[in-house]
């Protein structure tokens, strides 16, 4: 909540900010959207705003930053010209990233704020370490919300919700039992059996952890189960992901190499 103070009226405000958040486990990437909106009614504009959050440096890897509103590329006032600077942020510091909404437009401040949630900036990382969580919290205290106003009004009373997600991608594993490594860990040969009803051309893929893409195949695929060998010999040391496609189905499996 916060005060927002006009003429000789004043306003109670409450704001909520948040963490959106998606696991890919096929890519091993974990995204992160921060969001926020009004929770009592009343819309308001965000001013020179900077917003501190902590995640998980043992399990996760900054890999991309894109803004969404409050950024110059946010073209609000008239459709035409963008009320904020260009996002700024720091990640120099693991565990810890900041970033930066600049007013530059404080008589026309747009987009406003509602009842629903607005982007605010997404992070995307790869997951280095699945057997953990992700550990996201806002720190409170670097943290700072101003009102969109000439004169900048610290906005006093705002809600943070924190999240910490399993990102082992064990339950979804699990649920695409019809493909299953059958030696893991894995020495030179990865055996992995897959066990559909689309008979036809499969692409196989390889990941790392880091998302790139290491090996591709095709595979004559029949109705039932089918027994697919994958080379694994010059792999480098670690975890990998196998996904099996056809375009209509897609099931994607974890290993070591060992």
């Amino acid at each position: 909540m916060f005060l927002l103070v006009l003429s000789s009226t004043i306003f109670a405000q409450e704001a909520n900010i948040r963490f959106n958040t998606d696991v890919n486990c096929d890519k091993q990437e974990y995204c992160v959207t921060l969001q926020i909106k009004s929770t009592d009614g009343l819309p308001f504009e965000l001013g020179t705003s900077t917003l501190y959050f902590n995640y998980n440096e043992k399990a996760l890897s900054l890999k991309s930053f894109t803004p969404h509103h409050f950024d110059i590329s946010d073209k609000c006032v008239l459709d035409v010209v963008a009320a904020y600077d260009r996002q700024q942020y720091d990640a120099s510091h693991a565990g810890i990233i900041n970033t930066t909404l600049s007013l530059k437009q404080p008589e026309e401040v747009c987009p406003s704020i509602g009842d629903e949630y607005m982007d605010i900036s997404t992070f995307c990382f790869n997951i280095t370490d699945p057997t953990q969580s992700s550990q996201l919290s806002f720190n409170q205290e670097l943290t700072n919300f101003n009102e969109g106003e000439q004169n900048i009004v610290l906005m006093d009373f705002v809600r943070y919700n924190d999240k910490n997600d399993d990102l082992s991608c064990q339950k979804t594993l699990e649920d695409l039992s019809a493909f299953v490594s059958q030696n893991n860990p894995v020495n030179t040969i990865s055996n992995v059996e897959l066990d559909t009803q689309q008979e036809g051309q499969w692409e196989i893929f390889v990941f790392d952890l880091a998302g790139k893409k290491v090996a591709q195949t095709t595979e004559s695929i029949i109705n039932g189960i089918n027994n697919l060998s994958i080379d694994m010999t010059q792999y480098a040391k670690g975890m990998y992901v196998i996904t099996a496609t056809n375009g209509i189905e897609q099931h994607s499996t974890k290993v070591i190499k060992k």
